[in-house]
Protein backbone atom coordinates (compact mmCIF):
# COMPACT_ATOMS: atom_id res chain seq x y z
CA UNK A 1 0.00 0.00 0.00
CA UNK A 2 1.13 3.54 -0.93
CA UNK A 3 1.35 6.29 1.49
CA UNK A 4 -0.86 8.26 -0.84
CA UNK A 5 -3.55 5.36 -0.62
CA UNK A 6 -2.80 5.63 3.04
CA UNK A 7 -3.45 8.57 3.75
CA UNK A 8 -6.56 9.04 1.13
CA UNK A 9 -7.57 5.95 3.65
CA UNK A 10 -6.91 7.34 7.06
CA UNK A 11 -8.54 10.66 5.82
CA UNK A 12 -11.81 9.07 5.18
CA UNK A 13 -11.38 6.80 8.24
CA UNK A 14 -11.56 10.21 10.19
CA UNK A 15 -14.46 11.27 9.01
CA UNK A 16 -16.41 9.13 11.64
CA UNK A 17 -15.24 10.26 15.07
CA UNK A 18 -17.42 7.70 16.81
CA UNK A 19 -14.99 5.10 15.00
CA UNK A 20 -13.30 2.69 17.49
CA UNK A 21 -10.37 2.71 14.67
CA UNK A 22 -10.48 6.64 15.33
CA UNK A 23 -9.98 6.11 18.90
CA UNK A 24 -7.37 4.01 18.74
CA UNK A 25 -5.30 6.23 16.24
CA UNK A 26 -6.20 9.27 18.06
CA UNK A 27 -4.81 7.42 21.58
CA UNK A 28 -8.31 8.46 22.68
CA UNK A 29 -9.35 6.72 26.55
CA UNK A 30 -12.77 6.21 25.39
CA UNK A 31 -15.30 7.24 22.55
CA UNK A 32 -17.18 9.79 23.42
CA UNK A 33 -20.92 10.17 22.01
CA UNK A 34 -21.43 13.23 19.68
CA UNK A 35 -23.53 15.22 21.71
CA UNK A 36 -20.25 15.07 24.52
CA UNK A 37 -17.99 16.47 21.95
CA UNK A 38 -20.39 19.33 20.81
CA UNK A 39 -20.91 20.53 24.55
CA UNK A 40 -16.53 20.75 24.95
CA UNK A 41 -16.69 22.39 21.50
CA UNK A 42 -19.15 24.67 22.84
CA UNK A 43 -17.87 25.22 26.23
CA UNK A 44 -14.41 26.13 24.31
CA UNK A 45 -16.00 28.18 22.18
CA UNK A 46 -17.24 30.07 24.65
CA UNK A 47 -13.93 30.30 26.69
CA UNK A 48 -12.33 31.75 24.04
CA UNK A 49 -15.05 34.13 23.01
CA UNK A 50 -14.18 35.91 26.45
CA UNK A 51 -10.36 36.14 25.70
CA UNK A 52 -8.87 39.21 24.65
CA UNK A 53 -8.87 40.56 20.70
CA UNK A 54 -5.63 39.20 18.70
CA UNK A 55 -5.46 36.89 21.65
CA UNK A 56 -4.43 33.03 20.12
CA UNK A 57 -7.07 30.54 20.85
CA UNK A 58 -7.00 27.78 23.34
CA UNK A 59 -7.72 24.44 22.90
CA UNK A 60 -9.29 23.16 26.09
CA UNK A 61 -8.52 19.10 26.72
CA UNK A 62 -11.16 16.95 25.82
CA UNK A 63 -11.47 14.05 29.05
CA UNK A 64 -11.36 11.38 26.26
CA UNK A 65 -7.84 12.23 24.95
CA UNK A 66 -5.15 10.68 26.69
CA UNK A 67 -2.44 13.05 28.54
CA UNK A 68 0.49 13.54 26.03
CA UNK A 69 3.25 10.32 26.24
CA UNK A 70 0.91 7.66 27.79
CA UNK A 71 0.77 4.42 25.48
CA UNK A 72 -2.10 4.18 23.65
CA UNK A 73 -4.69 1.31 24.43
CA UNK A 74 -7.60 0.50 22.62
CA UNK A 75 -10.86 2.37 23.92
CA UNK A 76 -13.10 1.68 26.20
CA UNK A 77 -17.03 1.66 26.28
CA UNK A 78 -17.70 3.90 28.94
CA UNK A 79 -21.22 4.16 30.42
CA UNK A 80 -23.23 7.18 30.19
CA UNK A 81 -23.62 7.43 33.67
CA UNK A 82 -20.13 6.14 34.61
CA UNK A 83 -18.26 8.22 37.15
CA UNK A 84 -15.40 9.00 34.92
CA UNK A 85 -17.62 10.80 32.22
CA UNK A 86 -19.87 12.17 35.37
CA UNK A 87 -17.03 13.97 36.85
CA UNK A 88 -15.56 15.12 33.41
CA UNK A 89 -19.53 16.82 32.99
CA UNK A 90 -19.40 18.35 36.07
CA UNK A 91 -15.37 19.33 35.31
CA UNK A 92 -16.91 21.12 31.83
CA UNK A 93 -20.57 22.26 34.05
CA UNK A 94 -18.00 24.35 36.38
CA UNK A 95 -15.95 26.30 33.88
CA UNK A 96 -19.11 27.56 32.09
Amino acid sequence: MTVTTLAYLMDHIQHDPESAIVAVVLGWTYIPSGAERAQWDIAEMKFNSQRAKGTIPIRLTRPWAAPKGTPSASPKLVAVDSPERLAAIARLKSNS
